[in-house]
């Protein structure tokens, strides 16, 4: 068994903070939001599912390339400040926004201004999808530009952000696609434009460049020329390369092993030299590792991989010349970050020891270095910390709080997780996460939480406001990464193929038995839930296990695998052939193993939930299984939205949900 608290020593080699100045865990939400809040925030005396389920009032702080300047992202605003006295230097910045949009990608263009998008969501989707509008202000919150506003300027285009022009400040480089509807976005030609972010509207696109290819994307090379274009036809990767702007293209996919079904491959971005390039890939051994290819030497190297775990992609951080990767992050359990720089250049730009060990329990992430490697913006969250930015100043060593995300919450009140490893029925080894509800007296019943998906997510470090719901209610929470969840490479990712009713629901069974069997918590009182393919999980267990299970909870979810063929499944295009490799084309047998055929098997009380207006799972799941239910006679609980989308996205939907849930948990078990 393996049992292990988080503790950034272990994660970082590099390296002074008063813990009980900065980890104090009242400081650290109590502190003033300087975004939205104009006075300073009173600390709950106790949290409150609403507390849980509320908006960051802070989503992201980025900081200026000449390192004087911060810009914190609310939902609907932003708001610029001093990074040297930390005091607001302009009035915040409201961005009027249609229903369904949101405030996505924000980065400096340059000292004095933001460059950020307006996100729109799609159809019945629960997630943005296409950029929609760009927007541009300077620090000041003044002289607002809209260079690129799609609804009204070119319907059918699409854009995406490429890089800051280092030759004109005026310009960003950005990707042109035609996008009339959603599979065109992946067979239409790409091009690299600049555009004029100062423009107020209908920004000018000037200098377009093509690729070679006739589908997927380009990337530009330190200098501004596309040098690069990737793309994927019938599962296989595509890679070509130039030099500079008037040569040649050539294929090299062969050359970075990625010319085969399966291979996968991310460029990050072209080395100090201009000439070689990183990239993430997992051709090797099935885990995704960092790379770095010379195409004019034809030599690749490998610059770090994990025995056992993938990089992440957002997880890549730079020095600030951009000119090498200082270090990365993995997919594992703690989201461990790993340094590649040299002991010289890590001690230059990095905490000592003593700081790290101030944020023991917490993960740290580089939001923002400026140019001449002196300012730094960290942020430092946690499973029981939805995060909380500081300033550093690698030169005199000094850390700074800036700001909480969450102001009035207290990471005192939330409940610690513990990730444990254990043994599957065949031998595999699966990641579990244990949380005990904090001050619990005696042993605790159980909520069992599957992820969705079940492929290419997976339930990762950091805050989960679900797991905290029930803890904070009493309840103690077991998660695990089974089989065909993301971060353990090709082979654990696919060991999960044609296993949606078979393995994967056995490694969740193993989870819960091991959970079950721990002293702090109750194994007579079990409840298992999940949300999309994870109420799949939980009403297939409850089937499987009708005796262990003393109620199940499905949130907008999938319950008869055949209608995933039927087009009942998902909101974008499906290859066919992946869908295939995930579950099989026997129909009749799909619906055989789902829980809405399978309702006589069945003993404990359900809770289900849907939103009328779900497109990435469909009513028609939601329909059945209440339909299945009433004929099998089982005690239900049906929550039906009619207006709702997926995941009851807003605050006061998803409060509200889950006060109904914990009045039915706390009923059953």
């Amino acid at each position: 068994m393996f049992a292990r608290r988080l503790s950034l020593q272990h994660l970082l080699r590099w390296g002074t903070i008063d813990r009980g100045v900065l980890m104090n865990s009242k400081i650290l939400s109590c502190v003033f939001s300087f975004i939205f809040v104009a006075v300073m925030v009173a600390c709950p005396q106790a949290a409150t599912l609403e507390d849980i389920f509320a908006e960051p009032v802070l989503e992201d702080m980025q900081l200026s390339p000449d390192g004087k300047h911060l810009v914190g992202v609310g939902p609907y605003a932003f708001q610029f400040m001093d990074s040297g006295n930390l005091q607001m230097i302009s009035p915040r910045v409201s961005v009027n926004m249609r229903a369904r949009e949101s405030i996505m990608d924000l980065l400096w263009a340059n000292d004095e201004r933001v460059f950020y998008t307006v996100d729109m969501i799609v159809g019945p989707s629960p997630f943005p999808w296409w950029p929609n509008n760009f927007y541009s202000v300077n620090t000041k919150g003044t002289q607002h530009s809209n260079p690129f506003n799609r609804g009204q300027d070119e319907p059918e285009k699409q854009l995406r952000f490429r890089s800051l022009n280092s030759g004109n400040k005026r310009t960003v480089l950005m990707q042109e696609k035609d996008f009339r509807n959603f599979r065109e976005i992946y067979e239409s030609t790409p091009s690299i434009i600049e555009m004029d972010i100062y423009s107020k509207k209908k920004g000018r696109r000037t200098n377009r460049q093509k690729g070679p290819l006739s589908f997927g994307d380009l990337y530009v090379g330190n200098e501004g020329v596309a040098r690069i274009a990737y793309g994927v036809r019938s599962g296989i990767p595509v890679m070509h390369y130039r030099e500079n702007a008037t040569s040649e293209w050539t294929n090299i996919s062969e050359a970075t092993g990625i010319g085969t079904f399966g291979a996968e491959i991310t460029f990050l971005g072209f080395a100090g030299d201009n000439k070689s390039f990183y990239v993430l890939g997992n051709h090797e051994n099935g885990l995704t590792n960092l790379y770095l290819y010379s195409p004019s030497a034809n030599e690749y190297k490998k610059v770090y991989g994990s025995n056992e775990f993938d990089i992440r992609r957002d997880g890549v951080v730079w020095t600030p010349e951009r000119d090498q990767v200082l270090g990365v992050t993995l997919m594992d359990p703690f989201s461990s970050f790993v340094p590649l720089a040299s002991q010289e250049l890590a001690a230059r730009y990095w905490l000592t020891l003593a700081q790290m060990d101030a944020f023991a329990n917490h993960r740290l992430s580089i939001s923002g270095l400026s140019r001449d490697g002196e300012v730094m913006l960290l942020l430092a969250d946690s499973m029981a910390n939805p995060g909380i930015y500081y300033r550093f100043n690698s030169k005199s060593k000094a850390v700074d709080m800036v700001a909480s995300k969450k102001p009035g919450l207290l990471p005192s009140e939330m409940s610690d997780t513990v990730t444990h490893r254990v043994k599957a029925h065949d031998g595999l080894s699966l990641y579990v996460n244990l949380t005990f509800p904090k001050n619990s007296e005696g042993a605790a019943p159980l909520i069992v939480l599957p992820h969705a998906g079940p492929h290419a997510i997976y339930d990762e470090f950091g805050f989960n406001p679900e797991v905290q719901a029930y803890a904070l209610n009493g309840y103690a929470v077991v998660q695990v990464n089974y089989r065909g969840s993301a971060g353990r490479g090709v082979e654990f990712a696919t060991a999960g193929f044609g296993e949606w009713t078979g393995a994967i629901i056995e490694d969740v069974l193993t989870a819960t038995r091991y959970a079950a069997g721990q002293e702090t918590i109750d194994g007579q009182r079990i409840c298992i839930a999940g949300s999309h393919y994870g109420a799949f999980v939980a009403l297939t267990a409850a089937v499987k296990e009708p005796d262990l299970f003393k109620c199940a909870i499905g949130n907008q979810g999938l319950y008869d695998l055949s209608l995933l063929w039927n087009g009942q499944v998902p909101a974008w295009p499906i290859d066919p052939w992946l869908l295939n490799a995930a579950i099989g084309s026997d129909t009749e047998a799909l619906a055989a193993a789902s829980p809405t055929n399978n309702i006589e098997k069945l003993k404990a009380p359900v809770f289900l939930s849907h939103g009328g207006k779900d497109g990435f799972a469909p009513p028609r799941h939601h329909r059945n299984m209440v339909s299945a239910l009433r004929r099998g006679g089982v005690e239900f609980v049906n929550v039906d939205e009619i207006d709702g989308a997926h995941g009851f996205r807003d605050p006061e939907s998803k409060t509200r949900l889950y006060e109904q849930i914990m009045e039915f948990v706390k009923e059953h078990i």
